[in-house]
């Protein structure tokens, strides 16, 4: 009877903390997402010559909000987005691209070296 009770008390923690790494992973997912649009905004931006500053009074917002924008302590939203793409008279290109076609392409790397490998007498 304990151990049915220690077994379930496992399994309920092992689900919260994946529920905990998947939380994290999305987290980390929106900020690679954030710094693509920034990278792009800050290559605009030194190309006008435009410090933060400047960058800030452009879209109406403070240049502390910008610091944590940049700092990744705040998760831009669309509304900033659009402003930006409005100021710089911009429009963000957007595409989805498979994961998975990647993953896949990077096996079939590893498996022609591997073959290349066993070709010229290398183990690995």
């Amino acid at each position: 009877m304990n151990s049915n009770i220690n077994e379930r008390i496992k399994k309920d923690f092992e689900k919260s903390l994946a529920f905990i790494d998947t939380k994290e992973d999305l987290e980390y997912d929106a900020r690679m997402i954030m710094y693509r649009f920034l990278s792009e905004i800050e290559r605009i931006a030194d190309k006008k010559g435009l410090n933060r500053k400047e960058l800030a009074a452009l879209i109406g917002t403070s240049p502390s909000y910008l610091t944590q924008l940049f700092r990744g302590n705040k998760l831009i939203n669309m509304e900033t987005i659009a402003k930006f793409q409005s100021v710089f008279n911009i429009t963000f290109d957007i595409k989805a691209i498979s994961n998975n076609v990647e993953k896949v392409s990077n096996d079939q790397n590893i498996n022609k070296l591997n073959d290349t490998q066993n070709n010229i007498g290398l183990t690995a």
